[in-house]
């Protein structure tokens, strides 16, 4: 019976290994999708303060280095659409397509947080479980 303890406790340290793997998979996930909405909330910031630009804005053109321009037209931006296609938008409709991105990104950032909140009780179910399993082996091998 030591032997099938022994093969039991070993399954349960590898299933618990897999759920750690996948817990750094969504943990992965979620710093992408908080970044993401972070960059996305900066933005419609941008666009609701658009208005009260007078001097012209910092333009980036790389790491640390900026050019001053000044915003011609405050009333329609360029956004981007997918596949590499840029659509000329106003901006009411721009903070629209935002938005969407935004509710989208909270739903995966939700969804995630809930897969990782159950694999935290499973995880902790296992080793509960592998602590009982240690513990039996270690007082049979004592006798």
């Amino acid at each position: 019976m030591n032997d099938e303890q022994k093969r039991a406790l070993q399954e349960k340290l590898l299933e618990l290994e897999l759920l750690k793997n996948q817990a750094q998979g969504f943990q992965e996930q979620l710093t992408i999708v908080l970044e993401s909405l972070s960059e996305l909330t900066t933005t419609k910031v941008a666009l609701d303060e658009m208005n009260a630009i007078d001097k012209g804005v910092l333009v980036p053109l790389g790491p640390d280095v900026y050019v001053r321009a000044n915003v011609s037209d405050r009333k329609n931006v360029l956004v981007h659409v997918g596949a590499n296609i840029v659509m000329r938008k106003s901006t009411k409709d721009s903070k629209k397509i935002l938005q969407g991105h935004l509710d989208r990104l909270e739903n995966n950032r939700s969804t995630i947080e809930n897969n990782l909140k159950k694999i935290s009780q499973a995880m902790e179910m296992l080793q509960k479980d592998i602590q009982s399993m240690a513990t039996a082996i270690k007082a049979d091998e004592q006798v």
